[in-house]
């Protein structure tokens, strides 16, 4: 048995041989390569503090090949591509290449982008006065004025070509439905020269509390009527009185219209020819978007002989 033991390497080495391949044979059967893909985020890394990265990707695609029980394993803090921003400049950095952590074992079988194309600029930061737009709905009968803003400036942070094209910034307040004074608090929006709404930067704070005060837009107002004549009566006789049924009329309309208003005016009886009296039924003129009850008046001209 020593001697058999000692020598007979050729034997031995045939086995060995077998035996491995047995076991990778046996192995791979059990644990086999397999293919999948992903998207893997981007994390920046090692920019300037005094910079941003104006399109950095948020991810790339790769394919990957590894053994089934490495995939079956992973964690997604197992893999992520990592952008080394160390050398970048202002302005346009060409060829940029990521650099993938991935688990042991994996292999890259396609990457899509495989580089990348990034601009960077500088941050910058300015103050700016915030501003309130009030849209008053057409149907409603009270309209909105500011009379305060909280806080009534924001700071704007980001890539300095983005904060130089912010020349306004603006809330929107609608008072629709409502009736009373109240407080609101707002989103601020932030607009460029030409009104178009500016992405891509942050303000700090992102509201604001409008404080506003409601006044009636549309009125109801009681008022005299009144009534003029034209024209010249027949010869020998004169204008003596008017009397007019009713006497006066409840108007609606807008308030700006009806408060300086302390009569409202018939239109013009003519007495051209005429002797007596002249009796005319006349439609009451309604104001500007508003009503006027009742819709018509008896008008009397009495003309007195002279």
């Amino acid at each position: 048995m020593r001697k058999w033991l000692g020598g007979n390497w050729t034997a031995k080495l045939i086995c060995f041989f077998v035996a491995v391949f047995l076991w990778v044979f046996i192995m791979n059967e059990q644990n086999p390569l397999v293919e999948s893909s992903y998207e893997l985020p981007v994390e920046v890394t090692h920019l300037n503090t005094s910079l941003v990265a104006l399109d950095a990707p948020q991810s790339v695609h790769v394919k990957l090949r590894m053994q089934r029980n490495t995939m079956l394993q992973l964690r997604e803090s197992d893999m992520k591509a990592v952008l080394d921003m160390t050398d970048a400049n202002i302005g346009k950095n060409e060829n940029m290449m990521l650099q993938l952590i991935l688990p042991p074992g994996a292999e890259v079988m396609e990457q899509k982008p495989l580089n990348f194309t990034v601009n960077v600029d500088e941050m910058a930061s300015k103050t700016i006065q915030v501003t309130a737009k009030v849209t008053d709905d057409p149907a409603n009968d009270h309209g909105g004025a500011v009379t305060a803003i909280t806080p009534n400036v924001v700071t704007i942070t980001g890539p300095s070509s983005l904060v130089s094209q912010v020349k306004t910034a603006q809330t929107v307040i609608h008072t629709a439905g409502r009736k009373a004074d109240f407080d609101i608090v707002v989103a601020v929006a932030l607009y460029d020269a030409q009104g178009n709404k500016v992405n891509g930067v942050t303000l700090a704070p992102e509201n604001v509390l409008v404080k506003m005060k409601l006044t009636p837009l549309r009125v109801e107002k009681t008022l005299p009527l009144a009534v003029q004549t034209s024209g010249a009566p027949a010869s020998g006789w004169r204008v003596d009185a008017i009397e007019i049924v009713p006497r006066e009329t409840t108007l609606t309309g807008e308030k700006s219209q009806l408060d300086a208003l302390s009569a409202w005016q018939l239109p013009a009886v003519s007495v051209s020819g005429e002797a007596g009296e002249v009796i005319r039924q006349v439609e009451i003129p309604v104001p500007s978007n508003g009503t006027a009850t009742p819709e018509t008046a008896m008008v009397r001209v009495i003309l007195k002989e002279e």
